[in-house]
């Protein structure tokens, strides 16, 4: 099938998306590759949307409708460009991204957009998740007037070859899983590289660290397997536990470098340990997790604050250290005291289990952790169209509790 409709839709109270394709005489909405449309988009109008165009749609031009949500156009793999009438109030585009009207935020990058790519100068903000699974990205160059980089915001671009990176706060798995990335390119102004930035780009063979970074972050290049050579400047004096972790790499450190040298490729400390022999003895600490010396990791306790932001700001915690370490099959039940969320916590255990091979504990099979009546995660899925859609997407795990979640839920944590 060769998409070949382009098509202008006028949407209004009385005529809605499918109605307007119907008039047009459009028989099968997979067979158009432009759309362009005149007035708002409702929920149900975009869940067609997606439910019948979303592998063949290649250009859409959203006019002055201010319908877009947070990952709103995820997986539609064959879209080029995104585009807005210029009176349109709130959104502004530019080589077919979508960008806020004053173009200091970068929205959404389309899934199929191919080729290299430099961000404009006047952008200071990219939203998470703004170019997810664009797998034909080649290079990125960011400048340094991006102050912020949000949560998977270059998640899964496996064709990504090169990036240029400034100085900026990085939310979490900025480059997660960028699997053919072989080149990186600090700016100048780069004093540190943040925690969990670049987790599972196995294509990532050397690392040129400038002299100006300070500060290497927790998990930074954990899992980055063709690592083979790194070089440690002396400027760099903080390195965080699990920086390298599952990296085969051979260190070589600046003879310079006040805290850190290499031995035989091996990064160690030049401060030498106490000659007194600790004895290591291995813990169990209540959430299941065996420790070696270590503090044990506590979720944070908030007070007079609702149960919801507590649960989310756990999760995050739990979500990140489940999968840098394995031990999700020896976790044990955590009571949050409210049944929605001890049984999205019973399917978020059950689904990383199976998603980094491990048993998932006996307790998370329990009939108490299946709701009796349908919950939906998310306060954008209102509409009986967006539910729809939605339980369709939900993984099994969560589907067999009677939770329902967008199916990218979890990848951008």
């Amino acid at each position: 099938m060769i998409p070949n409709i382009d098509i202008k839709v006028s949407l209004s109270s009385e005529v809605r998306f499918e109605q307007a394709l119907k008039e047009a005489g459009v028989d099968d909405a997979a067979y158009i590759w432009k759309l362009s449309i005149i007035g708002e988009l409702t929920d149900d109008d975009f869940c067609y949307i997606r439910e019948n165009m979303a592998k063949t749609l290649q250009e859409v031009d959203l006019g002055k409708s201010l319908f877009f949500f947070y990952g709103a156009f995820d997986d539609f793999i064959s879209l080029k460009s995104i585009t807005v009438h210029p009176e349109n109030p709130e959104y502004a585009s530019e080589n077919g991204i979508l960008f806020s009207k004053d173009m200091t935020i970068l929205i959404r990058c389309p899934q199929g957009k191919e080729g290299d790519y430099v961000v404009p100068d006047s952008v200071n903000y990219i939203r998470g998740g703004a170019f997810w699974k664009c797998s034909g990205l080649t290079s990125i160059i960011i400048p340094d007037s991006v102050r912020e980089i949000m949560d998977a915001a270059f998640y899964y671009c496996t064709g990504l070859k090169s990036v240029t990176i400034p100085q900026a706060y990085y939310g979490i798995k900025v480059f997660s899983r960028c699997t053919g990335l072989v080149s990186i390119h600090f700016s100048s102004s780069v004093t540190e590289i943040p925690d969990g930035i670049f987790p599972s780009c196995t294509s990532l063979i050397s690392i040129d660290i400038p002299e100006s970074v300070k500060y290497i972050g927790r998990s930074a290049f954990w899992g980055c397997t063709a690592l083979v050579s790194v070089f440690i400047p002396a400027s760099v004096t903080i390195i965080k536990i699990g920086a390298f972790d599952d990296c085969p790499a051979y260190f070589t450190v600046h003879p310079d470098n006040p805290v850190y040298k290499s031995k035989n490729g091996k990064l160690t400390k030049r401060i030498e340990p106490s000659s007194q022999k600790i004895e290591k003895t291995k813990n169990i600490n209540k959430y299941g997790f065996e420790d070696e010396n270590k503090n044990e990791i506590v979720p944070p306790v908030y007070i007079n604050i609702e149960k919801k932001i507590h649960f989310w700001n756990w999760l995050i915690v739990f979500v990140d250290e489940m999968r840098l370490t394995g031990y999700i099959k020896n976790v044990i039940e955590h009571d949050f005291g409210c049944v929605e969320y001890n049984a999205m916590f019973a399917g978020v255990v059950e689904y990383l289990s199976n998603e980094i091979g491990v048993a998932a504990p006996v307790w998370v099979y329990n009939d108490k952790f299946t709701l009796k009546q349908p919950y939906f995660f998310g306060d954008y899925i209102k509409s009986d169209g967006m539910r729809k859609l939605i339980m369709s997407e939900t993984p099994q795990e969560f589907k067999c509790r009677n939770i329902f979640l967008g199916a990218n839920t979890f990848d951008r944590f």
